[in-house]
């Protein structure tokens, strides 16, 4: 049985982790909303955990830090569950 308290705590870790390397690559929210097609308050929500990105959405912003959103999401998945972080 899934628990959905996981999903959503992994889905924060991933907000969190392009967050940390959004501020690692010295970018600013602006910026990388303009490089992904959104909106600057769109991306402060996201980063103030007020709204859950979706899965394109997340595409978006992985793509304009170039990162692997699918090892980010590995990582927030060990972190909830491994207790890391």
């Amino acid at each position: 049985m899934p628990n959905y308290d996981d999903h959503e705590k992994v889905c924060r870790r991933v907000a969190e982790l392009l967050a940390s390397e959004r501020e690692r690559q010295d970018t600013s929210m602006t910026k990388l909303a303009e490089a992904a097609g959104l909106a600057q308050s769109a991306m402060s929500y996201f980063e103030g955990h007020h709204r859950t990105p979706n899965l394109k959405t997340l595409l978006r912003i992985a793509d304009a830090l170039q990162v692997d959103l699918g090892k980010l999401i590995q990582r927030a998945i060990n972190d909830v569950r491994g207790g890391g972080r």
